[in-house]
């Protein structure tokens, strides 16, 4: 009896299966190797979604700081739109005079605006209204509903 435990080999003539094999594989089992390829394709995955996520913040971040112009206290008033020919703006409380572009970001009360004879400004003001300033001009934005010719 001991040599049939031995040998696989029941009582009845039929061998019994070795307790120590492994199971036979089925077909639709995955391998090592899938699981291992899907678990780094969802790393991936995240690692992209938290880049992305982390560019949406920055931009939003940049965008921001832009628009609250960190060190001026000074309402946003208008922002440029067309612009045609020479164009200078001056900040608060700044005497240097540089050209506008719509790079130069909103324009802020205390800021002068000057239009050389080839130069023309489109601005866009608070509410929907707008403000076209012909050539030759020079004129301050107070306020909100303020402006100095």
């Amino acid at each position: 009896m001991d040599d049939e435990r031995h040998n696989g080999v029941s009582g009845n003539g039929e061998t019994e299966p070795d307790k120590h094999e492994a199971p036979p594989r089925v077909a639709h089992e995955p391998t090592h190797g899938a699981l291992q390829h899907k678990a780094r394709a969802r790393g991936r995955r995240r690692w992209g979604y938290a880049l992305a996520a982390t560019v949406a913040a920055l931009a939003v971040g940049i965008t921001f700081m832009v628009q609250t112009r960190p060190g001026s206290s000074a309402p946003v008033i208008a922002s440029a739109g067309i612009i045609q020919g020479d164009v200078r703006v001056s900040g608060p409380g700044d005497n240097e005079w540089r050209q506008l572009s719509r790079a130069s970001g909103p324009l802020v009360a205390g800021t002068r605006l000057r239009t050389t004879l080839n130069g023309r400004v489109a601005l866009s003001l608070p509410g929907d209204a707008s403000l076209r300033i012909d050539a030759a001009t020079e004129l301050t934005l107070t306020a909100a509903r303020a402006i100095e010719l």
